[in-house]
């Protein structure tokens, strides 16, 4: 067992410095990128969209979901005089309703996310351009 969490754990060493330098290789000063900072109408809106309807909500259900995890852990967890609690199983409404919010939540975001799509349909058609010339030259280009 002493070998295998050795074995582990330098796995786990590998795995992190990799990660690192993946990270790492996305930071330069020569080529500042700000996602936060768009340069034009369309990128502005586009970020608008998807910080406002998007990432909002998605941060406000979040932390909802996170205070309804601790205050659960906190108010229903073991205690040693107890046996077994009781086992809530049957509740139909309770499954249905827990499986139909999180679909509509994920259909509604996908609907405002998918709202983007019309905007870069002539943005893309306006960066295809022929290119004339040598049949090389236009292989190179696409």
């Amino acid at each position: 067992m002493g070998v295998r969490s050795v074995h582990v754990k330098r796995l786990l060493g590998v795995a992190l410095l990799i990660a690192l330098v993946v990270l790492l290789a996305g930071c330069s000063e020569s080529v500042p990128q700000n996602t936060f900072g768009p340069q034009g109408d369309v990128a502005q809106e586009q970020r608008d969209l998807l910080v406002f309807w998007v990432l909002g909500p998605a941060a406000a259900i979040l932390v909802l979901v996170e205070g309804v995890l601790v205050y659960a852990l906190i108010r229903y967890r073991h205690k040693r005089d107890e046996g077994l609690p009781q086992q809530v199983r049957g509740n139909t409404r309770l499954e249905v309703a827990w499986t139909i919010a999180p679909a509509i939540l994920l259909f509604v975001i996908n609907i405002i996310g998918l709202g983007l799509g019309p905007q870069g349909v002539g943005i893309l058609s306006d960066l295809l351009a022929p290119a004339y010339g040598n049949e090389s030259l236009r292989y190179a280009l696409l």
